[in-house]
């Protein structure tokens, strides 16, 4: 009985504040993931067939006849090029319509890999809780023999072995249902015979630094939505009408008149065009498309505006959970250490009760799992703060939970 009281003794509160993994364990979350999103299509758009944007905007050949009489036929070819900053301006748009982003398929995207975060914590999680449990179990059952043992003496307290009797199976009930809880996480994922390692998980000091580094940004990450891109566009639309505007040189201009003494000066002609744009439709064009511009400013300012103050009140939130847990393993960690040097006086007395003994560690083991529940609190809400922000639909995947 001595032995089994000095082994429970190592279990302190703060050994749940460093994730850990059994050794020769080897699964990490990069080849959960990797394994896990190996069949998922990220963000499939359809892609536009590639255009090459012409050197000449307009070919325009006319032709007139005198009185029916083909040898008077009059030819006339008119040429209006394009220039570099149209054709550059042309290509942008394209490429900006070609990378419309799909909302929907984003979303899908960002529910996938939330729930893979949150499938991949609660792994390690019921790990955590059963190894307790586990160790409590043993506990429990030591108290239970003790008094077993007592019963007809005058120091049985039958309403204490009643109540571990009860505790014992409550116990009994949450490891069986947490069993079955992993179970199927791990059919779901094809886990069954690999070995999970939670060693690189994300410790709570990195958490406190991501939530701070995002309270000082002055330029926060968020969520690149729909309006943004159309904003994009109509800056291209722009540009595009603007180049179109400064191009002076209209057309070329060569013509052909029937047969003539003179080949040079009456039958081949030239000409050139050049025209100065103040074109009242390209200007209301422009005019339009700046007010539909200003009416997405508004409304992408909006958005941002409501997602930033969502963003601020879960890491406002998220930083008072780890105040709290904080304090409770601190003061955990005192009582720990107390309740050893307690331990130590019993056991150097001469036929101490084990049943003390017991009972400190029973207490240490419960503690334990209250700071396990503060720290899934903490992790499940991080999750919230990953998707608030934007993080969790970075493409290419970046594994958030990962130090």
């Amino acid at each position: 009985m001595l032995q089994i009281c000095r082994f429970y003794t190592v279990c302190i509160v703060l050994g749940l504040l460093l994730p850990v993994g059994l050794e020769g364990q080897s699964f990490t979350s990069d080849q959960f993931f990797r394994k896990s999103l190996g069949n998922l299509h990220e963000l499939d758009i359809l892609s536009l067939d590639p255009i090459s944007f012409p050197w000449i905007e307009e070919l325009d050949l006319r032709t007139e006849t005198r009185d029916f009489d083909l040898d008077q036929q009059e030819f006339t070819l008119r040429i209006s090029p394009s220039t570099p900053k149209i054709r550059r301006a042309q290509a942008a748009l394209l490429a900006h319509y070609g990378n419309v982003p799909d909302e929907n398929k984003a979303e899908q995207y960002s529910e996938v890999i939330l729930n893979l975060y949150g499938d991949w914590l609660s792994l390690y999680f019921i790990e955590r809780q059963l190894a307790i449990s586990d160790s409590l179990a043993v506990v429990l059952e030591d108290r239970e023999k003790i008094l077993e043992r007592q019963i007809g003496t005058l120091d049985v307290n039958l309403s204490e072995l009643v109540e571990l009797e009860t505790d014992r199976n409550d116990l009994i009930q949450k490891v069986f249902e947490l069993e079955l809880d992993r179970q199927d996480l791990i059919e779901r994922y094809g886990l069954n015979s690999e070995a999970l390692s939670f060693k690189e998980l994300i410790p709570l000091a990195q958490i406190k630094d991501n939530l701070l580094a995002q309270v000082l940004s002055s330029n926060p990450t968020v969520a690149y939505d729909k309006a943004s891109w159309e904003r994009e566009g109509i800056d291209k639309e722009i540009a595009l009408e603007e180049a179109e505007g400064r191009q002076l040189f209209d057309f070329l201009q060569f013509r052909y008149r029937g047969p003539n003494e003179d080949l040079f000066r009456e039958k081949f002609s030239v000409g050139l065009g050049f025209t100065i744009r103040n074109s009242g439709n390209r200007k209301l064009k422009v005019a339009n498309l700046i007010h539909e511009k200003r009416l997405l400013d508004r409304e992408v300012q909006l958005d941002k505006t409501n997602k930033l103050n969502r963003l601020n009140s879960i890491v406002s939130d998220l930083s008072l959970e780890i105040e709290k847990a904080e304090h409770f393993f601190k003061l955990r960690s005192e009582e720990n250490t107390n309740l050893g040097e307690l331990e130590a006086l019993i056991k150097r007395k001469l036929g101490f009760n084990p049943q003390l003994v017991l009972e400190i560690n029973e207490h240490k083991l419960r503690g334990s799992l209250e700071a396990l529940n503060y720290l899934e609190d903490i992790y499940f809400d991080y999750l919230k703060f990953l998707s608030a922000s934007g993080r969790i639909r970075a493409l290419p995947f970046i594994n958030h939970l990962k130090a």
